[in-house]
């Protein structure tokens, strides 16, 4: 995640509320601010997630959720001797959705 992207999903919302002001012919109320401010957070949250059809880099280190909503930490590294299949460890494990670590750090950039 780079601190771009956020910006990028900031303006987004801000033409929204921009638009309501312009084609409504209203103010910005706080309510309108607050509820702006809530998308992107939740955009950031959602942002960082991804499907099991894709399949996270080898040797970093992932978050996933599993069938029964419990979170655990794994890594991905395949040896030569034995092949590794994304398919069947999303499958043994029950992977729902996954995210790598370093996506759920705060950004201290500035």
């Amino acid at each position: 995640m780079k601190r771009e992207d956020i910006e990028n999903a900031a303006k987004k919302e801000a033409e929204e509320l921009a638009c309501l002001v312009y084609y409504g012919g209203s103010a910005i109320s706080q309510e309108d601010v607050e509820n702006a401010c809530v998308n992107v957070a939740e955009w950031r949250i959602d942002s960082v997630w991804h499907g099991v059809k894709e399949e996270p880099n080898y040797e970093e280190y992932f978050l996933y959720e599993n069938a029964v909503h419990a979170y655990h930490v794994d890594g991905i590294y395949p040896s030569e001797d034995e092949p590794f299949a994304w398919d069947d460890y999303v499958k043994d494990w029950g992977l729902i959705r996954w995210a790598y670590i370093k996506d759920l750090i705060p950004n201290t950039e500035k």
